[in-house]
């Protein structure tokens, strides 16, 4: 079995707002994805996390967005992907500042919200993704979803330990009940599939997956719980 990579979205806190538990999950992973400002985390939420992430030898990650703190990200933009481009970089670029001042290096960048499910389904927006990320340094991975179809150099393949799948490895839509797995039970099963099988159950059967990391969302109500379950699990395979 691979090493263990539990990858979490943190630092999407903004201003007075609070959005979930990086203090009590940053212990517990081995990377983590931070907001660049463009659909949550705010100049000072964004130094505390890097400063969070370096005190617990966690992996850092630019995870850019569309530009939409309404939406938090979710939302689907049709962007020029020159328009694209300059985005990512400009959103990585300041990541990667703040990461190097603090004395870490950027690890790997992973695409946010709307923007990684376009990544998916776009040739070219994913060709713009990758480009931007060997442009910002040749030694960055891009974490991205598992697609059996899709061959890819310099990427770790990503399967989500909170999410249910549809039968053609995208994400259950969140508008959907039971998108976001919460409870406990679920999340076991899903979980034991993947991690003692590579398989993940849709309402169409299994498919067969592979994975370098796990990404439980920052926001999820359980994280913390969901994280601890794969550690179980992980101890016991």
């Amino acid at each position: 079995m691979k090493d263990l990579n539990i990858n979490v979205d943190m630092g999407e806190s903004y201003g007075r707002f609070k959005v979930g538990s990086d203090e009590a999950l940053m212990p517990l992973i081995q990377s983590c994805n931070l907001a660049c400002g463009f659909h949550g985390g705010d100049p000072g939420t964004i130094r505390k996390t890097i400063d969070l992430a370096l005190e617990n030898d966690v992996k850092i990650g630019a995870h850019p967005s569309y530009p939409d703190l309404a939406g938090f990200g979710r939302r689907s933009m049709k962007l020029a992907l020159d328009e694209l481009e300059d985005l990512l970089l400009y959103q990585i670029s300041a990541v990667k500042g703040l990461v190097e001042l603090a004395g870490g290096q950027l690890h790997h960048i992973k695409p946010h919200g709307a923007l990684n499910n376009d990544m998916m389904k776009s040739p070219d927006v994913l060709a713009t993704v990758l480009k931007v990320t060997r442009q910002v340094g040749s030694e960055l991975k891009t974490y991205v979803p598992f697609q059996p179809d899709l061959s890819l150099s310099n990427v770790l393949w990503e399967v989500f330990a909170d999410r249910t799948y549809q039968p053609d490895f995208s994400l259950t839509p969140r508008v959907q009940a039971g998108s976001l797995i919460t409870d406990r039970v679920i999340a076991q099963e899903h979980l034991t599939s993947i991690i003692a099988d590579s398989k993940i159950k849709t309402d169409e059967g299994l498919l067969n997956v592979e994975f370098d990391t796990l990404c439980v969302h920052g926001d999820n109500p359980n994280a913390v719980e969901i994280v601890q379950l794969i550690h179980q699990l992980y101890e016991r395979s």
